[in-house]
């Protein structure tokens, strides 16, 4: 749903189709080790680089991560006021520094990204 109702049209053409075919399986990053599924209390970050973001941080419990091929991931970012905002970046399976493990010991498909 994040990319649907927040992403852009060129998100929206390139993911929606084969996630709603079942081509591709997708996950949504919020909960954290240490702040559970608090928002405010996460401590996942973006950083603004030349080429986009970089994030910093961990997200665990995340149903489908093992096997997802596209990761929604919530993070805390600079806003242009100086005060962090909350945003969803679009991740692949395969980008560099991206991974899914599954949570040892749990019959589901919950793991870390």
């Amino acid at each position: 749903y994040p990319i649907y109702a927040y992403g852009s049209d060129e998100q929206r053409k390139k993911y929606l189709p084969k996630l709603a075919s079942g081509e591709w399986i997708g996950c949504f990053g919020l909960t954290e080790p240490d702040a559970g599924s608090d928002p405010g209390g996460m401590k996942t970050r973006a950083e603004k680089t030349a080429n986009g973001y970089k994030l910093t941080g961990s997200k665990m419990w995340i149903s489908n991560a093992p096997v997802a091929d596209v990761f929604v991931v919530w993070a805390k970012v600079k806003g242009e006021n100086g005060k962090d905002e909350i945003r969803g970046f679009v991740l692949e399976k395969g980008m560099k520094g991206v991974s899914g493990p599954k949570i040892g010991g749990k019959h589901s498909r919950s793991g870390w990204i």
